[in-house]
C-alpha cells in the first residue's frame, strides 16, 4: 500500500490565552472591541500584517516578579501561524504531504470551555468564523483534513443546534472553501479495539447516502499494552472497507517496554495494514522518545537520534521490503519494460554516462499505469 509522509497541523493556543478571540475575530480584521483586550499593556490593530489587512500590535509590556507573566495571565493574544505556514510551504516544496488535524471535535470535553456557554446564534457565528479563518490560511496546502474528530463518540454540535445534519453541512462548506484536500472522519477504537466499528461504518454510509463530500476514513490505531491480533485487524479493515472509501490509519503507536518485542508488534501490525487493498496511508503517532505520548512506542531515542530495534524494523519494511528498485539498460531493441511495483510514488531516472538527463515522477495506486518518456537517442541506462 501507499505510505505517505504526513505532518499534523494541530492548531492550539497557549494555556493562558482566552481562546474565544481565535474564532470570533481571529485575524484582527474586525475592530478589537468586544473580542480582544489586554491587562497590563496596550493593544491596537496595525496595518503591518503578515496576512490579511491587520495584525495585533502590543505596547507597554513589562516583566514582573518570577512566575508572573508580563501584563496579566488573562492577556488575550492570537498565535502567529505564519511560521507554521512557512514550514508547511517548505515541506511541500520538498514533496512531502501535509495532513491537517483537525477543525472540530464531536464531543464537548475537547472543546474550548467558553463555547459550551454560548447562545445558539453566538455558537453558529463562532463556528463559521473559525471555519473560514482556518481554511483561508491553509487553502491549497493540505492534502487531507480531519474535519470533525471522533464524531461517533459525540455529536455535541448536533445537540446544540437540534440539527442531526449539522456536521454534514460543515463538510460541505469546507469542500466549497477548499476543494483540494480529501475530507475525512477520524475516530478511535476501530481497529486496535474495535468497539465502535459498526457504528463508524454506519456513520460513513449515512454521510455518503446524503451526498456529503466524505473522501476517506481515518482509523486511529493505538495498540497499548495489547498483543495485536492480525486476524481481528483484517476483519475490521474489511468491515470499514465496505464504505467504499480509502482507509488511513492516522495515529499508529504500539506500547511495549522491550524494543525487540515492540519491533515484532510494529511489524505484525504494519504488515497487516499494508496488505489490505483499501489502505491508503499510515501515519505514526510520533516516533521520537522525546516527543511521544509514551516512550514505549518510540522508534528513535535520545537527542543523538539513535534508531532502536523497533525503528530498524519499521525502516527496513518501508525502505527495503516495500520499496521497488529496478535497473534496466536501454538498447535499440529494448525500450519498453513491464514490471510490478508496490503502490506509491516513483521516479524514473534516465542516466547517460552516469549523469542524470531526465527524471519523471509517477504514482501507482490500484491500477496499471503507463509511463511514456521521450529522450534523445544513445541513452545508456534507465533506472527506476
Amino acid at each position: 500500500m501507499w505510505y505517505k509522509v504526513s505532518i499534523f497541523l494541530t492548531f492550539a493556543v497557549n494555556s493562558w490565552c482566552a481562546q474565544e478571540n481565535l474564532v470570533q475575530n481571529p485575524g484582527f480584521e474586525s475592530p478589537l472591541s468586544g473580542h480582544w483586550k489586554a491587562v497590563g499593556f496596550s493593544i491596537a490593530r496595525s496595518s503591518d500584517a503578515y496576512n490579511g489587512s491587520y495584525a495585533l500590535k502590543c505596547t507597554g509590556r513589562f516583566d514582573l516578579s518570577p512566575g508572573i507573566n508580563a501584563g496579566d495571565i488573562d492577556v488575550k493574544t492570537h498565535p502567529d501561524y505564519s511560521q507554521a505556514m512557512a514550514c508547511v510551504d517548505t515541506l511541500k516544496e520538498k514533496g512531502m504531504i501535509v495532513r491537517a488535524h483537525n477543525l472540530f471535535w464531536g464531543f464537548a470535553k475537547n472543546l474550548p470551555p467558553y463555547v459550551v456557554h454560548m447562545s445558539r446564534d453566538q455558537l453558529n457565528v463562532t463556528v463559521q468564523n473559525h471555519l473560514n479563518y482556518m481554511i483561508n490560511i491553509t487553502k491549497g496546502k493540505a492534502s487531507h483534513w480531519d474535519v470533525i474528530n471522533e464524531l461517533v463518540h459525540g455529536q455535541w454540535f448536533e445537540e446544540q443546534f437540534h440539527d442531526p445534519d449539522y456536521s454534514q453541512d460543515i463538510f460541505r462548506q469546507v469542500k466549497l472553501l477548499d476543494p483540494k484536500p480529501l475530507l475525512m472522519l477520524n475516530d478511535f477504537n476501530v481497529v486496535a479495539r474495535p468497539e465502535i466499528a459498526d457504528a463508524y461504518l454506519q456513520q460513513a454510509q449515512t454521510f455518503l447516502a446524503q451526498g456529503v463530500p466524505l473522501d476517506g476514513l481515518g482509523l486511529q490505531g493505538h495498540f497499548h499494552d495489547t498483543v495485536p491480533d492480525p486476524q481481528q485487524i483484517l476483519l475490521y479493515l474489511d468491515l470499514m472497507a465496505q464504505a467504499g472509501l480509502p482507509l488511513d490509519v492516522t495515529e499508529l503507536d504500539v506500547w511495549q517496554q522491550d524494543p525487540d518485542v515492540r519491533a515484532d508488534y510494529y511489524e505484525m501490525v504494519l504488515r497487516v495494514l499494508f496488505s489490505h487493498p483499501a489502505m491508503h496511508g499510515i501515519v505514526l503517532w510520533g516516533f521520537w522518545d522525546q516527543h511521544v505520548v509514551d516512550k514505549r512506542s518510540s522508534l528513535v531515542d535520545g537527542h543523538d537520534l539513535t534508531i532502536n530495534a523497533a525503528g530498524k524494523r519499521v525502516f527496513n519494511l518501508i525502505k527495503e521490503t516495500w520499496s521497488t528498485h529496478v535497473n534496466m539498460s536501454l538498447s535499440a531493441s529494448s525500450t519498453n519494460f513491464d514490471l510490478r511495483g508496490f503502490n506509491g510514488d516513483y521516479e524514473v531516472t534516465v542516466l547517460k554516462n552516469g549523469a542524470k538527463i531526465k527524471v519523471v515522477p509517477f504514482s501507482l495506486f490500484g491500477k496499471e499505469t503507463t509511463v511514456n518518456i521521450s529522450v534523445d537517442s544513445n541513452i545508456g541506462t534507465l533506472l527506476r
